[in-house]
């Protein structure tokens, strides 16, 4: 017996969990076509979150990594130097990281 309200709804939660799936043959032509459309689609909020949002959270991860990677070279240059990188050396950083940022999104996809 259940000592508690929590032991009961694990209990509960364990037998509602291990049900068996109902499968009702179906009787019609329009239900037969549904249960084909139904079967064959796939369900469409995983895969708007799987193929819509992840790869661009990835690559959003992927650009604000590549910045910080930029600020702290920016910065060890200019305390080791003494002076600021030129401006194409910058643009030169910039690209290297947005190129390895897009290449990394696209093996992650």
């Amino acid at each position: 017996m259940p000592k508690s309200e929590y032991d009961n709804e694990v209990i509960l939660n364990h037998q509602f969990l291990n049900q068996q799936p109902i499968y009702v043959e179906p009787q019609t032509e329009t239900q037969t076509q549904a249960v084909m459309v139904a079967s064959s689609e796939p369900i469409l909020s995983e895969t708007l979150q799987t193929r819509m949002v992840e790869p661009f959270q990835k690559f959003a991860l992927l650009l604000v990594f590549g910045l910080v990677v930029f600020v702290a070279v920016i910065f060890g240059y200019k305390k080791v130097t003494g002076r600021r990188p030129s401006r194409e050396a910058m643009n030169f950083l910039q690209t290297i990281i947005v190129v390895m940022a897009f290449f990394a999104f696209i093996k992650l996809m």
